[in-house]
C-alpha cells in the first residue's frame, strides 16, 4: 500500500540531504582553495626571502645561509628544501637533507607551486623562479626576474660610465631557485576539515530527517481531520457534513466533492426509499382488490353473472399490474444499460395517426382532438418500437390531463437533417418545479387526484427510452398555460435539397391541452 506520508518524507529526505552534501562539498572545496593559496602565499614569500641571500660578487656567487638559523631545513623530520641550479641544469646548491632534485630539468623554469612527490612518498608543496643574479658592482644588488625561459649567462663586457671612464662589468647568471615544504600540517588540516564538514552533513541530515517528518506529520493533520469527518458521516444525516472551516485551500475542494457526493448519495437513498415505497403502494391496491374478488367469489359460487364479472375484473387487475411491472423492469434495463435498440426508420406522422387510433375511445370521452402539422420529411432512422412507447405515453398522458374540449397539436419539424417532435395541449398551471419532476417515477402533483388506471411511470418511460435513443425530451409551459412536450436529436433518414439547406417551417404555437402527471 503507498502512502503519502512515506513517499513526502523519502522525497523531501533525499532532497535535503542533496542540498547538505552539495553544501558541504562546496564549502570544503572553498575553504580547501583557500588553505592551499595561504599556503602557497607563504612558501612563495619564503622563496623570494630565499633566492635574495644568493649575491654575484664580482662574478662569484655567494649564499648567505647558516643552518642553525635556518632550522625547517635541518630538522630531522619533515624538513623543508630549497635547491639551486642555473639555467643550464646545473646544480650549485641544495639543502643537506634534500636527497633527490625538487624540480626535472623540464620543469626549471616553471613559476607556478605545485606538488611533488618525493621517492619515499612524502608530498611536498614546491615554488620555484628564474631570475637573473647580475653583479652588485653594476646594479646595487638588484635581482630581476626573467620573463620567459633561462637564459646562459654573457661573458663579462666593457660600458663607459658618466664620467666617460671605463669599468669593468662582470658576468651576470641565470639561476633557478627552488623551495618545497612538507604537505603534512595542510593534508592534516583538510582532513580534519573534511571529517568536519562529512560529521556535520551527517547530524544535519539526521535533524533534517527528525524535521521532515515532524513537518508531514503536522502538515497532513488537516487530511487526517478529514478523514475522521468521512469514517463518521452517515448517509441519512443533514447536520453530518466535512467542514471545510479551517481547511487548507488544498483540501477544500475535496471535502466540497465529499460534500456535493453525499448529497448525491441520499439523494438516492431518498428516491430509492420512495420508488419501494410507491411501488409497494402502486401493487396493494390491486392485490386488496383481487382479494376482495376472491371474498365475493367464495360466497356466491353459483352467480354465474357475478362470477364472470369476477374474472373480468381480474383481467383488468392482472394487467394493470403486468404495466407497472413491464415498466418498472424497462426502466431497470434502461438505468442499468442493458436495454438493446434495433435500427429501423419510421414516419413520425403516420405513427402519430396509428397512435391516436388506439386512444381514440378515450379521448372521445373528454372531447379531445388531435391535429397534426406534419413535414413531407418526417421519416426518422430510430428503434421504431421504442418510438411507439414514447409517443404512445406522450399522447395518453395529453388526453389523460388536457383540458376538456380542447385540441392536442403535434407538430413535426425538420431542419438540417435534425427531426423534432412537439405535443402541446392546454392544461392546470403547473409549477416550476414540477416541470423538473415530471419524469421522476411516480411522482404526481396531486396524489388526491391519482388515478387507478396510471402509476405515474409514463414520462418516466419517456425519459429513460429516449435517453437510451440519443434523444432529449423537454418539458415547459407557456403564459397562455400551454403545456408542451418537445423530443429532440431524431437524425432525418432522407437528405435532400431542403434539408442540406436547411430550410424548414417554422415551429408552430401550440394552443392546446394538458396538464401531465406520469401517465402510466
Amino acid at each position: 500500500m503507498s502512502s503519502l506520508r512515506l513517499r513526502l518524507a523519502i522525497v523531501l529526505t533525499i532532497g535535503f540531504s542533496a542540498l547538505i552534501l552539495t553544501t558541504g562539498v562546496l564549502v570544503f572545496r572553498s575553504v580547501q582553495t583557500h588553505a592551499i593559496c595561504e599556503f602557497d602565499k607563504n612558501l612563495v614569500s619564503r622563496l623570494m626571502e630565499m633566492s635574495g641571500r644568493v649575491e654575484n660578487e664580482k662574478g662569484e656567487i655567494q649564499l648567505d645561509y647558516k643552518g642553525h638559523h635556518n632550522p625547517e631545513f635541518e630538522r630531522e623530520q619533515f624538513p623543508s628544501h630549497f635547491q639551486i641550479w642555473f639555467a643550464n641544469g646545473e646544480e650549485l646548491y641544495r639543502s643537506t637533507r634534500l636527497g633527490h632534485d625538487l624540480l626535472a630539468a623540464e620543469l626549471l623554469g616553471t613559476t607556478q607551486p605545485h606538488d611533488h612527490v618525493l621517492p619515499g612518498g612524502r608530498r611536498l608543496r614546491v615554488a620555484s623562479r628564474a631570475y637573473t643574479l647580475r653583479d652588485d658592482g653594476d646594479q646595487d644588488d638588484a635581482v630581476a626576474a626573467t620573463e620567459g625561459g633561462v637564459a646562459v649567462s654573457s661573458d663579462a663586457v666593457v660600458s663607459a660610465n658618466k664620467k666617460g671612464k671605463q669599468s669593468k662589468s662582470y658576468p651576470s647568471y641565470q639561476m633557478v631557485f627552488a623551495v618545497a615544504r612538507g604537505r603534512e600540517g595542510l593534508d592534516r588540516m583538510l582532513a580534519s576539515m573534511q571529517q568536519m564538514v562529512v560529521w556535520s552533513g551527517i547530524v544535519a541530515a539526521l535533524l533534517g530527517l527528525a524535521f521532515v517528518f515532524f513537518a508531514v506529520q503536522k502538515g497532513l493533520r488537516p487530511l487526517r481531520r478529514m478523514e475522521q469527518q468521512v469514517a463518521q458521516l452517515t448517509p441519512g444525516d443533514p447536520e453530518q457534513r466535512v467542514t471545510t472551516e479551517h481547511m487548507p485551500d488544498e483540501l477544500a475542494p475535496i471535502a466540497n466533492q465529499v460534500n456535493a457526493l453525499v448529497e448525491r448519495v441520499e439523494t438516492a437513498m431518498r428516491r430509492e426509499r420512495s420508488f419501494t415505497g410507491n411501488v409497494a403502494h402502486e401493487l396493494r391496491t390491486p392485490v386488496s382488490e383481487l382479494a376482495s374478488l376472491a371474498q365475493v367469489a367464495g360466497r356466491w359460487p353459483d352467480d354465474k353473472l357475478a362470477v364472470q364479472r369476477f374474472f373480468g375484473d381480474v383481467e383488468s387487475i392482472s394487467r394493470r399490474m403486468q404495466a407497472v411491472i413491464s415498466n418498472m423492469l424497462l426502466l431497470a434495463r434502461c438505468a442499468n444499460g442493458r436495454e438493446p435498440t434495433i435500427g429501423g426508420t419510421c414516419q413520425l406522422g403516420t405513427l402519430l395517426a396509428t397512435i391516436w387510433q388506439r386512444h381514440q375511445a378515450q379521448a372521445k370521452q373528454r372531447d379531445l382532438r388531435l391535429t397534426v402539422q406534419p413535414h413531407e420529411h418526417d421519416v426518422v432512422a430510430t428503434d421504431c418500437d421504442k418510438l411507439t412507447l414514447i409517443i404512445d405515453n406522450l399522447l395518453g398522458n395529453a388526453i389523460c390531463y388536457a383540458n376538456e374540449g380542447t385540441t392536442i397539436c403535434a407538430s413535426i419539424v425538420t431542419r438540417a437533417a435534425q427531426t423534432r417532435l412537439r405535443i402541446g395541449n392546454q392544461a392546470e398551471r403547473l409549477p416550476e418545479h414540477a416541470l423538473r419532476r415530471l419524469s421522476e417515477p411516480f411522482w404526481r402533483l396531486d396524489e388526491a387526484r391519482a388515478s387507478v388506471q396510471h402509476a405515474g411511470l409514463g414520462l418516466s418511460v419517456v425519459g429513460a427510452l429516449a435517453l437510451r435513443l440519443g434523444l432529449t425530451v423537454e418539458f415547459a409551459q407557456d403564459d397562455d398555460n400551454c403545456f408542451e412536450v418537445t423530443v429532440r436529436g431524431f437524425q432525418a433518414a432522407l437528405a435532400n435539397s431542403d434539408l442540406a439547406s436547411g430550410s424548414a417551417p417554422d415551429l408552430p404555437d401550440l394552443r392546446a391541452n394538458s396538464r401531465t402527471g406520469n401517465d402510466s
